[in-house]
């Protein structure tokens, strides 16, 4: 109930991938394209923690635990934005 009061009106009710902001969005989809957190780290000119961080908060706004649930959310929604 805390957490309900504490969420803007933004986030409230919003799908997990509409509160990820812009980088994690850039993140979870180069991971949903089957890209490594060091090939992102490397394209985005960035350094492994910090992709690992945005990860982690992604992680927390999915509500999952792993690294390999991320990817499979963001496999899952990469396959269903680009259907054809």
């Amino acid at each position: 109930m805390a957490r309900r009061l504490s969420a803007s009106p933004k986030t409230a009710g919003a799908s997990p991938v509409e509160r990820l902001s812009d980088r994690e969005l850039e993140i979870f989809r180069l991971l949903g394209q089957g890209r490594t957190i060091s090939e992102i780290a490397e394209d985005l000119h960035l350094s492994l923690k910090r992709v690992q961080a945005y990860c982690g908060r992604a992680k927390e706004k999915f509500g999952v635990s792993s690294l390999g649930e991320l990817l499979r959310a963001a496999i899952r929604w990469e396959d269903a934005t680009n259907v054809r």
